[in-house]
């Protein structure tokens, strides 16, 4: 489930759509649910989401993550407009992000993303050498290296961190990204428990009104079970609706 690379169409010819599309764009990458349990050992899944706007249906997201090596994991989601004004014209991401996984520490290796609306192709894609401190890139068709002293996870791995962070205690914390060629920091706070479940709020500057408030489910391993994401007077909502655990 995502919060992260926002894009514009400048295809669509109506401002209502085009506002509802980054809308619907805004969560559907940080949407795919990650699994961990509670010995930091990673486990594999399969799981759909369903993304509403405005509590109307408006697409489905499929997620996978599968194991292709000791420490290394292949995370793939599909999402696709199945409702409304996604569906109308052809909404669909893929986002592939694969990375190591050691003492608790992730690295990505290499991440792509393919956004298709109507005739309409936008792509994003980097990859980084584990221990390194560069990343090479292609962004709006043009190469670029970037130098970071942080270690710059792909915002397609922002689900997953937060369930990361809170399945080891930890209750306020910051991530790096990558997003488009920039690096960015994002900041949360965990707000409300239960038995079950943690509400961690995302920290924005208060001059924005934009609020996201992800729920994660510690029972039976750490995933992110929903989303809820406002922006002004947008509410998109992503929700788990199938989750299946692949055997060790």
């Amino acid at each position: 489930m995502g919060l992260l690379n926002l894009s514009t169409w400048h295809y669509v010819h109506s401002k209502c759509l085009v506002s509802f599309i980054l809308s619907l764009s805004i969560l559907i990458i940080p949407a795919s649910v990650y699994s961990e349990t509670l010995d930091s050992e990673i486990q594999p899944f399969k799981a759909t989401y369903e993304v509403y706007r405005k509590d109307k249906l408006s697409g489905e997201i499929n997620s996978q993550l599968i194991k292709t090596g000791p420490n290394h994991y292949r995370l793939t989601d599909v999402t696709k407009g199945t409702s409304g004004l996604a569906s109308f014209v052809n909404f669909e991401r893929t986002e592939i992000t694969s990375f190591e996984y050691s003492k608790q520490q992730v690295e990505v290796i290499n991440h792509s993303q393919i956004q298709k609306i109507a005739f309409k192709t936008k792509s994003f894609e980097f990859s980084h050498v584990p221990d390194s401190k560069y990343y090479e890139g292609i962004y709006k068709g043009k190469e670029f290296v970037l130098h970071s002293q942080q270690n710059l996870l792909s915002s397609h791995l922002l689900p997953w961190q937060l369930a990361h962070k809170i399945c080891n205690q930890q209750n306020n914390f910051s991530l790096d990204f990558l997003k488009s060629n920039t690096p960015r920091t994002y900041y949360f706070e965990a707000r409300a428990f239960d038995n079950h479940k943690t509400l961690i709020e995302r920290l924005y500057d208060e001059s924005l009104n934009k609020r996201t408030a992800t729920w994660v489910n510690h029972d039976n391993g750490c995933y992110v079970s929903e989303i809820d994401h406002y922006d002004n007077n947008e509410h998109i909502r992503t929700v788990l609706t199938d989750i299946e655990f692949y055997k060790k």
